[in-house]
């Protein structure tokens, strides 16, 4: 019996843990874990053992907390109850999270929750719909059942060292067995471990808590430029545009290559327009990249400082030029809008501020924002008004391309799209795959009508030729590669690398010939704005503080570029021109690419057994790929 009893806990253990899962599976979730289709059905295998660990793991921390509180028994059991079901909606709401952006929440979204609670709930929960509060419900009632059913359990047993370390060391074991198992399905392994469920996600974040290996460890390898000779001065650029446009990855327009035509415009004009070859952001996701990009801090996103933020605005103001922060998106998450401390601009536009006549949807003002349409309104009103005398900057964010790809004003060219119902006899997981990657495409044909647009407008009033567009994207997307959809997730390609296209005016024969030269150079989003100070100045700013990167006007190259990755879980990767190197530091894995022989990362060259990012580093100062740091 007492076997039977320990059969029926750890049975309702496991049903609390899994239910936790079933908010990312709600209707309305942008990414279903496709985990039973998995390596051949491979996935739903790890997925119950990773719960079977987890589960252990949860018994453990629960028979500890029993054992200390068992004196005082009469508390006991409503205590266990109330932290089993209040860690159960914990975990239920970090998968809605993850349904929605297809990564877990880490601490920043407590943070952004205590700065700014009502913006935060509003945003959370715009695009939810019935169904989904269903799915929510069942899952809560299963959910509260089972921990107030397992606490009873759990509270009339007696306590027992061994039964508590017997769960602790069986779960860890599992967990990371089936995380870090050194064979040719570790990559599966991780990945499924990485999309599988908000408990084993966190209890691998636990365990990195005792790991001495976290992203700051690559500050002393922040890539230096080499000192370039003295550049000539610059005639100073009337306007400059920098549209970045979401989730735009470089290898589905024509410039990189791509075989489709969805940037028709920028083609009909590609004498006028560079292409940097290989760009990078320095994030997976907005709220890590944006702080790159707006402060030229490779870790302004780990520190949420904005000082490099405000100096370009400070500094714009001083030289007389007109700035200006116009979005489509809503910015009161993940710390954005202090990142960019837009307060510091001549102009802002969000969506929080946007007309109410524009909300996409009018009781859930978060709900991705408003239509491109109008920071596009707002832009060429500011030109013909506003800075109509004077030179301007105006950073313009369009959010027509992220999923689910909403706007009105380009038609589909490919098809079919999520715009059109699935055809009867379609294999609906194929069907979904192909709906979504065309989609995506035609999603770039609407940013390419909006920059036409802002082109007829710069040369309506006469100023085309004395100014420069910049387009480039926040981050990449999935489209199924590396086994994930969507971004937040990565440092592979197609989530990192991004389109850096300028176009350059008649009269800026000089700037043009500058970038041309940096054609074939790695880049990063750090080096836009002292770019742009450069452009509107017409000099180099130093390179110095606050800034780590470089104008891409002079002629100084730095031998690689550094990306981090911070959520749940941390990552970290080395780009130079042909080769790249990342490390996962949790799961202690070591990863090389050939980006010229093999484009897609799928085939990982890296022979050592580094486990640390200490020793990853080591490898690569060793190879000459990193300075070394003692050294610097």
């Amino acid at each position: 019996m007492r076997g039977d009893g320990r059969a029926v806990t750890f049975f309702l253990f496991f049903l609390l843990n899994a239910a936790t899962i079933a908010p990312c599976l709600a209707p309305s979730a942008l990414y279903l874990p496709q985990l039973v289709t998995f390596s051949r059905g491979a996935g739903l295998v790890y997925l119950v053992a990773i719960a079977i660990a987890t589960t252990f793991l949860f018994l453990g921390g629960i028979r500890i907390l029993h054992a200390a509180i068992a004196p005082w028994s009469p508390v006991g059991r409503p205590l266990a109850a109330s932290l089993l079901i209040l860690s159960a909606f914990v975990l239920m709401g970090a998968s809605a999270f993850y349904g929605k952006f297809a990564t877990y929440p880490g601490w920043s979204i407590f943070r952004d929750l205590v700065a700014a609670p009502a913006a935060f709930v509003a945003y959370t929960r715009s695009g939810a719909s019935l169904s989904d509060a269903v799915v929510l419900i069942v899952a809560a009632l299963v959910a509260v059942g089972a921990a107030i059913a397992a606490s009873r359990r759990i509270s009339s047993e007696r306590p027992a060292v061994k039964r508590m370390a017997f769960n602790l060391l069986l779960g860890s074991a599992l967990l990371w067995a089936f995380r870090d198992a050194p064979t040719q399905t570790a990559t599966a392994r991780v990945l499924i471990a990485e999309h599988s469920m908000p408990a084993a996600k966190y209890f691998y974040a636990l365990g990195s808590l005792f790991d001495a290996n976290r992203i700051e460890f690559m500050r002393p390898f922040i890539p230096r430029a080499v000192a370039s000779v003295a550049d000539s001065d610059l005639p100073r650029v009337q306007h400059v545009a920098l549209v970045i446009a979401e989730c735009l990855r470089a290898d589905r327009l024509p410039a990189y290559g791509y075989p489709r035509l969805t940037t028709p415009f920028i083609q009909s004009e590609s004498d006028k327009w560079i292409a940097i070859e290989r760009a990078y952001s320095h994030g997976a996701a907005t709220a890590e990249s944006f702080p790159v990009l707006f402060n030229s801090q490779y870790f302004a996103a780990t520190t949420r400082s904005n000082d490099g933020a405000r100096a370009l605005w400070q500094t714009l103001r001083r030289g007389g030029v007109g700035s200006a922060f116009l979005s489509a998106g809503a910015m009161e998450w993940g710390g954005v809008t202090h990142a960019l401390d837009i307060v510091d601009a001549d102009v802002q536009l969000i969506a929080s501020n946007a007309p109410a006549e524009h909300w996409r949807n009018k009781d859930r003002r978060f709900d991705y924002a408003v239509d491109d349409s109008v920071p596009l309104g707002r832009y060429i009103g500011l030109l013909e008004k506003e800075f109509s005398a004077r030179p301007s900057f105006i950073a313009i964010h369009f959010v027509g391309s992220h999923y689910p790809f909403t706007y009105a004003d380009t038609p589909d060219v490919f098809l079919p799209s999520m715009r059109q119902p699935v055809s009867h006899g379609e294999h609906a997981t194929d069907a979904t795959v192909t709906r979504i990657s065309n989609s995506f495409d035609n999603a770039i044909v609407h940013v390419d009508a909006l920059v036409r647009q802002m082109v007829e407008v710069l040369t309506r009033l006469g100023i085309a030729d004395d100014s420069v567009i910049i387009v480039t994207s926040d981050h990449g997307e999935s489209l199924g590669e590396h086994g994930t959809f969507f971004h937040g997730t990565t440092l592979y390609d197609e989530q990192v690398r991004v389109p850096l296209l300028f176009r350059v005016g008649g009269h800026l024969s000089a700037v043009h010939a500058r970038l041309e030269a940096r054609r074939g150079a790695v880049a990063g989003h750090v080096d836009l704005l002292p770019t742009i100070l450069h452009l509107l100045s017409g000099t180099a700013p130093p390179v110095a503080e606050p800034f780590d990167g470089v104008s891409l006007l002079t002629d100084a190259r730095k031998p690689y570029e550094l990306l981090l990755y911070r959520g749940v879980g941390e990552k970290v990767a080395i780009v130079s021109h042909d080769r790249k190197y990342i490390f996962d530091l949790q799961g202690q894995r070591a990863e090389e690419y050939s980006l010229k022989d093999d484009p897609g990362e799928q085939h990982n060259l890296w022979q050592g057994n580094e486990r640390g990012v200490a020793q990853f580093t080591a490898a690569l100062v060793t190879r000459g790929v990193l300075p070394d740091a003692s050294r610097r």
